[in-house]
């Protein structure tokens, strides 16, 4: 199993850095309407200090770009130079099992890559009176990163931010009121999506920026992805039937996946035994870890079309799957050098007694 988290979430060093995360969230939503290029740059500070926030759990020094030289008097002075904002992702997924989604790295490298262009280099859009069309680009990007940041922040990771569960919520009204500066490029945009649904497409209401925007596209079935064409948040969407009265049930996160006639609840094992390779109870079952949810939990991944896995917890799709070099455990896009770093199930030889022995 993966080994704890080895600092508490109420210690000095997490709340410090979480406090500013906080603090830099507050001022970019303020920041937005006058000062869409300070905003910019003080949304990309939170998501890295959330981030390394999370890293700091497995052990402090993790978040020291070089683990290796790393003191902790020096930490505490805040004299070293911290991991980047795609080597504490990196970190998440190889040290502590805690992966992010491909659409949430993607959305939170498009905020870093933003940020650097306008610390960097200047922007007639962002002069001193800001473009429109600057300050809808901004909303929309903040839009789909707040609404993954806060989907970990509430969903997987709520048990180390529970403390700061009341400053998350009252942020959350204050992101969702910026969504009006959306309200133009929904307006522009109704007449094509009109001409869509006339032809046959399916739009429903985006769960992020709260407009009729969302495409929904079939990709094999009972796995649909779903596109806001306003915002850009991007989510797989399993659409199975209520098996006792038949309605859709549309699941995005098992937590808030039910039947619109409240008849059925989804559950894992539903789903597992629904979709799972146990036509033939003779065969072995072919059921893996996640390499982006798993975390040792539980078997997740089932066969999805001819050479593809989906994991029905996190509905990530896979392209193999093979067994862990030290544990022997099935797991979905296991990553490299899995003897020695461990995956999903184990710790690998770094992390067991008998190397600790050795």
């Amino acid at each position: 199993m993966a080994r704890p988290p080895r600092l508490h979430p109420s210690s000095a060093l997490f709340e410090s850095v979480v406090k500013n995360a906080l603090d830099f969230l507050n001022r970019s939503v303020s920041d937005l309407p006058k000062r869409p290029k300070y905003s910019v740059i003080n949304f990309c500070s939170p998501l890295e200090l959330f981030l390394k926030a999370r890293l700091m759990l497995e052990h402090w020094s993790l978040i020291v770009a070089k683990p290796e030289t790393a003191s902790l008097s020096n930490f505490q002075r805040g004299a070293f130079r911290s991991v980047s904002m795609q080597e504490a992702m990196d970190r998440l997924r190889n040290v502590s099992n805690e992966p992010i989604s491909r659409e949430e790295e993607a959305c939170f490298a498009l905020v870093r890559e933003h940020r650097n262009k306008l610390v960097h280099f200047f922007h007639e859009q962002y002069a001193e009176t800001p473009d429109e069309a600057a300050i809808e680009d901004v909303v929309a990007e903040q839009c789909k990163a707040w609404f993954y940041l806060h989907q970990l922040l509430t969903g997987r990771w709520s048990d180390y931010f529970r403390s700061h569960a009341v400053r998350i919520t009252r942020l959350n009204t204050k992101m969702h009121a910026n969504r009006i500066f959306l309200k133009a490029k929904y307006t522009a945009i109704t007449p094509k999506i009109a001409a869509e649904v006339a032809g046959g497409a399916e739009y429903a209401l985006c769960f992020s920026c709260g407009f009729m925007s969302l495409r929904i596209v079939g990709m094999l079935s009972p796995l649909y992805q779903a596109t806001c064409q306003v915002c850009g948040v991007q989510r797989s969407v399993l659409r199975v039937a209520c098996p006792e009265c038949g309605e859709q049930i549309e699941i995005r996160d098992l937590t808030t996946a039910e039947c619109p006639n409240e008849d059925f609840t989804p559950t894992l094992e539903w789903l597992i035994e629904k979709y799972g390779p146990f036509a033939d109870p003779s065969e072995e079952s072919e059921l893996a870890y996640c390499s982006y949810c798993g975390i040792g939990h539980s078997a997740t991944v089932v066969p999805f079309g001819n050479s593809e896995y989906l994991c029905l917890t996190c509905l990530q799709r896979h392209d193999s799957v093979r067994q862990g070099d030290w544990c022997g455990e099935l797991n979905a896009s296991l990553r490299e050098l899995s003897y020695l770093g461990g995956c999903v199930v184990c710790d690998g030889k770094f992390g067991s007694d008998s190397f600790i022995r050795e």
